[in-house]
């Protein structure tokens, strides 16, 4: 199970999660949206209008469920990747994702193959076997960033930095890792033209290398 937070908005931890994801087709991958507010990873993989329960519509209770009954349950693209994420509403919706409700689902699925989990940081699960914190080379990205893996060494989460490239880099590897306590496992360079191609069509089935190539590394890391 690997969890993605990150330690400032727009550092493209939705993307990268479901890159991993896709990258990981042939470990039956889950990928678990925990951010209210994201918009909803189900359009980022191009799936929104696939029938399936989100947030909201699937409760496991206190008994045992089979793996492969949520996974069934869940909206997946064509290539195996299932996705628990929230409904999109134009209403306030009084309901909320806790840490329990992120243990049950993430008990469950993560059970065998892949889960991916892209949440903040209060509610990575302990059960966790790597939390990338993903932040750009910046001094502000970095103070929040130490403060994350504060908490998740403080569970006794294993953790590692997923540097998100950009133009204007204020702190080198060294420093990112002495600053934050944690190492940098891999970087992601900017692909040319992909928020466009996500806006008009969900992430592309052949990812760019600035993608595969990290994600590679997550999975290599976790997989082995």
């Amino acid at each position: 199970m690997v969890a993605l937070v990150g330690a400032a908005g727009g550092v493209g931890v939705s993307t990268l999660g479901a890159s991993i994801s896709k990258r990981a087709g042939g470990h039956e991958p889950t990928l678990v949206d925990a951010h209210r507010c994201s918009g909803g990873l189900d359009l980022l993989l191009g799936i929104e209008n696939e029938p399936g329960a989100r947030w909201g519509e699937i409760e496991l209770g206190d008994g045992v469920v089979a793996r492969a009954d949520v996974r069934r349950a869940l909206p997946a693209t064509a290539d195996g990747v299932a996705v628990l994420t929230y409904p999109r509403t134009t209403v306030a919706d009084p309901y909320r994702v806790g840490a329990r409700d992120v243990e049950a689902v993430v008990g469950t699925v993560g059970s065998a193959g892949l889960t991916v989990l892209d949440a903040p940081v209060e509610l990575v699960p302990r059960r966790c076997d790597l939390a990338c914190v993903v932040l750009t080379p910046q001094l502000r990205p970095a103070a929040a960033a130490a403060r994350i893996v504060a908490e998740l060494a403080a569970a006794g989460v294993p953790h590692a930095l997923v540097v998100r490239d950009s133009g204007w880099q204020a702190l080198e590897t060294g420093e990112l890792e002495r600053i934050t306590g944690s190492r940098v496992l891999t970087r992601v360079g900017s692909a040319r033209g992909l928020t466009r191609s996500v806006e008009r069509g969900g992430l592309p089935r052949h990812l760019p290398r600035q993608l595969a190539r990290p994600s590679d590394a997550i999975l290599a890391e976790v997989m082995g």
